[in-house]
């Protein structure tokens, strides 16, 4: 987990739309934020640096 700087999240829903609103107000709040439209995806994201939230939609295909 990250000390100093801005908390990192990575927003997992296979909605661009939602990944979209998550990112601004969550950028707005001073959090970086990497997104994934898949599971595959953020898995890929999750072994190259943990991110310190994850915000994931249950209901995906």
């Amino acid at each position: 987990m990250r000390r100093h700087g801005a908390g990192k999240v990575l927003v997992v829903d296979d909605q661009a739309t939602i990944r979209y609103v998550a990112r601004q107000a969550l950028s707005e709040a001073g959090l970086q934020v990497v997104e994934a439209g898949c599971a595959h995806q953020a898995l890929e994201i999750i072994e190259q640096d943990i991110p310190d939230l994850i915000l994931l939609d249950v209901v995906m295909p």
